[in-house]
């Protein structure tokens, strides 16, 4: 919906008919206008109205204290929570809880007004609300939310009534296998099942999920619900390439693609693109590459002063491209997260490389930097390179 917009001069009178004359409090007033509370006091103060004393402000500082004390009660006895009574009365739910405490009125525990609040709204005892809970959630396979559309109450309140009866909420892979053959299937018997076919047969969540004529991330859903292992990478790549079809149709697609030559070629034609600042600097803008938090912390030591930030591709030696260079006295520091820098013949190749053109390479690890707590002896490494 959009916000409407009232002018000073405009909004002058509405607000000293609403805030003055009739005496509205403030939510009140941002309510009857539909705008925020917070331009609702810009607007006064613009205006030149004065603010009335804070006890004054709102509606239910303006009742007697016997019959605020009955009110109050009385709605507490139907259930209704701070939040609700704050609405009816246009103000805060701390304002509510200041004034239950300031007239001694008893706060009910949670579990006396969830009863209440039951009673009230479905005229039913506790046993009775869970029976038609079970039977929603468990039979029918409803949501929190659904269910509460159809009691009239927050999802949240189911939320807290499924968790209390303990009621198992059906999850959305679950709910997903509604119009399957495994529909009607317990957390255990699809359990064995799912172990079955993803560790004995190695078959895929893909593959799975085509069987049962439902969506891969459904079943792995189902997996991480029932708490049932998933390979690592290496090994889920494996059990694709044990497909025969899969291995037919990768053969075909890539047949005669991947020759020596047309490997050689396109890295030629890499290489002299690298070569050029404008490819550089396209490639820069569209992986956005800036220092990561450790280059950046290195970076702003004072022993970094002479050293120019590379990483950004604005610097290639060879084919490679360093992360820290001072080009007067050839030298290179290179920052490795243990993460991404595992091949250590890879790291090898690339010190070489930089060797060949002539420089020297200090590579400094992230766990050296140890959350701050190393950065004495990293300052005393560079200050050793740097002589």
């Amino acid at each position: 919906m959009k916000r409407k917009i009232y002018k000073v001069d405009q909004i002058k009178s509405t607000l000293q008919k609403l805030y003055v004359d009739e005496s509205k409090s403030l939510v009140e007033v941002a309510q009857i206008l539909g705008i925020d509370l917070s331009t609702v006091y810009d607007k006064i103060s613009k205006c030149g109205i004065q603010l009335r004393p804070h006890k004054f402000q709102s509606k239910i500082r303006r009742l007697d204290e016997e019959r605020l004390k009955n009110e109050l009660h009385r709605l507490s006895l139907e259930g209704k929570t701070f939040a609700e009574i704050s609405k009816i009365y246009c103000v805060h739910p701390c304002t509510v809880g200041e004034w239950f405490r300031k007239l001694s009125i008893p706060i009910p525990t949670k579990e006396e007004s969830l009863s209440i609040q039951r009673k009230t709204l479905f005229g039913l005892t506790s046993k009775e609300l869970e029976l038609k809970i079970r039977k929603l959630c468990l039979e029918e396979g409803l949501d929190a939310k659904r269910i509460g559309k159809i009691l009239g109450v927050d999802g949240g309140t189911i939320g807290r009534w499924l968790l209390e009866f303990k009621i198992p909420k059906r999850t959305l892979a679950k709910r997903s296998l509604r119009g399957t053959k495994f529909e009607d299937w317990s957390n255990e018997k699809l359990k064995c099942e799912l172990n079955y076919l993803y560790w004995k047969e190695e078959k895929s969540t893909f593959d799975i999920g085509k069987e049962w004529g439902v969506r891969a991330h459904v079943i792995q859903q189902l997996m991480y619900n029932l708490q049932i292992p998933i390979r690592d990478s290496k090994e889920r790549i494996k059990a694709v390439w044990k497909n025969p079809k899969y291995v037919k149709k990768q053969k075909e697609s890539h047949e005669g693609c991947w020759t020596e030559g047309r490997r050689k070629k396109i890295s030629e034609t890499q290489n002299k693109l690298w070569e050029t600042q404008e490819h550089r600097s396209k490639m820069q803008r569209a992986w956005r590459v800036t220092p990561n938090a450790f280059e950046w912390l290195v970076g702003s030591l004072p022993e970094m002063s002479n050293y120019s930030f590379t990483g950004d591709f604005s610097k290639r030696i060879g084919n490679k491209c360093p992360d820290f260079v001072w080009e007067e006295k050839k030298k290179i520091i290179e920052l490795n997260g243990e993460q991404w820098h595992q091949d250590s013949k890879r790291e090898q190749s690339k010190i070489r490389t930089f060797k060949k053109y002539g420089y020297e390479t200090l590579v400094i690890w992230w766990k050296e930097w140890n959350r701050g707590r190393g950065s004495k002896l990293i300052r005393q490494k560079i200050q050793r390179f740097n002589r």
